[in-house]
């Protein structure tokens, strides 16, 4: 077991909405999922520097995330990423970026990608990291800020038990 410190000391945050999605008035689904983040960042003792909103568009996340200029650049989007060629995994790599890992055999924090931006580290949450509940990211993002890029054997090694909380909506599996 090792303990390390950690090694970053801001971030910052791009939130993509959907088409239809609109501004306004505070407290919507984004502004909880902001303060979700902030609060896990904080928990770090790393600083949320910039929240950027952005349309949930391949361009305009690219420009946000060429744009940034912390330690840390995580993408919070207004719809599911569902796989690789997904508008936010894409969008890294259209920003000179590149996907080291897309998606974590646990649940809630399965749908996460990982990867990285000229050397600064990029995480693609799940959608579950709008609640403050533990979930997968929890674990790829204590990991990052202590500087450390988590490879295959380590998500192997993060999803022992693969679920990280019982629902009722999940339902028992039958004896029998």
């Amino acid at each position: 077991m090792q303990v390390r410190p950690v090694v970053l000391a801001g971030a910052e945050l791009i939130v993509t909405r959907t088409d239809g999605a609109g501004g306004g008035a505070e407290e919507g689904p984004e502004d909880k999922g902001i303060a979700a983040v902030r609060a896990r960042l904080a928990a770090l003792g790393i600083a949320l520097e910039r929240v950027v909103t952005a349309p949930h568009r391949q361009d305009a996340i690219a420009a946000a995330l060429g744009e940034g200029r912390a330690d840390l650049r995580l993408i919070l989007t207004g719809s599911a990423t569902s796989d690789i060629h997904d508008v936010a995994p894409t969008a890294l790599v259209a920003a000179g970026g590149r996907v080291s890992r897309f998606g974590m055999p646990v649940d809630p924090g399965n749908l996460l990608f990982l990867g990285d931006l000229g050397g600064t580290p990029v995480i693609g949450l799940p959608g579950c990291a709008r609640s403050p509940a533990l979930n997968g990211a929890d674990f790829v993002l204590s990991r990052v800020a202590c500087g450390i890029h988590p490879g295959p054997e380590d998500f192997a090694d993060m999803a022992i038990g693969g679920l990280l909380k019982e629902t009722r909506q999940r339902g028992r599996p039958r004896e029998g």
